[in-house]
């Protein structure tokens, strides 16, 4: 049986080295190479046959490799102190989400018809920028019989000012002839009586006068009420009305009424609301520092510091509502969110260990002018973004850490988000 598997194996080498030289000859390789070929072609077909020997050799390499975890080392930061600093130990994790608190439903104070809008869903608003205009033909009618009729009356006001100021002329020509006795008191008293209604007659006129200027600023104020403008710097996150529908700030919300046009939102003015349980508040009330991450967002990392804790506790579920704020303006995020707080507190022996690390040069990436680094999470490499600063000898001190974290220092080949890796021994 040995022997028959020598014979097979020998065949088998002899075909292996048959079809070796069927292709040497093609290739017009060596001593199969036919005389009268020109000998200067050698050259070309050696070259031919060492890119092939390396490129098949690539590609065995890649397809070994394919698959296999890249190899790295890594600097932990370290849980107590040390000459590099400290990382804090997480006291407590909980889970919120994003609040605006400056968040209005925008509506008129008159009830009157849409008949346009000129905002839209996500669009940014200023203050006092129109975003919508409700039916205004009836008020500029109004308002146009109101300013015809003033014209009028001040015009009359004109002539009857003329008239009384020749009744109060002749008024003191009667009080002359009275005193040279040339008419009698019943002349006089005519005269005086004709000053007197003409007198009345402007006071009339002046007090109509004045109620058209009123009406004609109540129109105008109602006028400017049928365009609904944005109280605040913010963004449209809902659209509540359509061209056509009618609002009423008295609205119950039906079908065809409605309450309000758009609700705007300052993103300005973010919070984010814990729900903690009772029986942790002075976890809470005694952190040192608190940190929250987003799940849409996994790389941005923002302080945080508390504004209020609920007076009350809810009944059925045993726990407060903490009211947190960031110390620092963060990019856009949409309030619903969700978010991670961790609440964290620094040993009272460990309070002036400075919360930072040491880590060299290979292992910082910048990106768009941010700095990053890559962390190992469960066997995969994790890009984060870092408060980091260059020393003197080039290493990078990181620091502000959030908790503990497994820096990627070296990695045998260049990393991206979510590679498997496997830590250097």
């Amino acid at each position: 049986m040995s022997q028959m598997q020598n014979n097979q194996q020998k065949d088998v080498g002899k075909e292996a080295c048959e079809d070796m030289l069927s292709i040497l000859h093609k290739l017009e390789f060596g001593d199969t190479a036919p005389l009268h070929k020109p000998s200067n072609l050698k050259p070309i077909y050696y070259s031919i046959f060492a890119l092939l020997i390396l490129g098949a050799g690539y590609i065995a390499v890649q397809i070994l490799s394919t698959g296999k975890p890249t190899e790295v080392s890594v600097i932990g930061t370290p849980q107590n102190t040390s000459s590099f600093g400290l990382a804090l130990d997480a006291q407590l994790e909980v889970s919120g989400f994003v609040v605006a608190p400056e968040s209005t439903t925008v509506s008129a104070n008159v009830t009157g018809r849409v008949t346009g809008i000129s905002v839209g869903l996500g669009d940014l608003v200023q203050a006092g920028q129109a975003v919508a205009t409700l039916d205004d033909r009836q008020a500029k009618i109004e308002l146009n019989t109101f300013e015809t009729n003033l014209k009028s009356q001040l015009s009359l006001r004109e002539v009857r000012l003329e008239d009384l100021a020749l009744a109060q002329a002749s008024s003191d020509r009667a009080k002359r002839l009275l005193e040279e006795q040339l008419i009698s008191d019943e002349a006089y008293e005519q005269v005086i009586s004709q000053v007197i209604i003409k007198k009345i007659a402007a006071i009339q006129l002046e007090q109509s006068i004045d109620e058209l200027k009123n009406g004609i600023l109540q129109t105008q104020l109602y006028l400017d009420d049928l365009i609904i403008r944005s109280p605040f710097n913010g963004i449209v996150t809902a659209m509540s009305a359509n061209v056509g529908e009618i609002i009423s700030p008295a609205s119950a919300g039906g079908t065809f009424t409605r309450s309000g046009i758009c609700t705007i939102t300052d993103l300005s003015s973010l919070e984010f609301h814990f729900d903690v349980n009772e029986r942790f508040l002075p976890q809470v009330v005694n952190s040192d520092s608190i940190s929250v991450s987003f799940t849409s967002q996994p790389d941005l990392l923002v302080e945080a510091k508390i504004k209020q804790i609920a007076p009350i506790t809810d009944s059925q579920t045993g726990t407060v509502i903490v009211i947190t704020e960031p110390v620092e303006q963060v990019p856009k995020i949409n309030p619903g969110a969700t978010v991670t707080g961790v609440f964290t507190k620094k040993p009272d022996h460990l309070n002036d260990a400075p919360k930072a690390i040491l880590i060299p040069n290979s292992a910082v990436h910048i990106l768009d002018g941010k700095t990053y680094v890559f962390v190992e999470v469960n066997g995969v490499a994790r890009r984060r973004l870092v408060d980091a600063r260059q020393k003197a000898n080039d290493d990078y001190l990181l620091t502000d850490l959030p908790q503990r974290l497994t820096v990627i220092s070296w990695s045998a080949s260049p990393l991206t988000d979510g590679q498997d890796i496997i830590i250097k021994r």
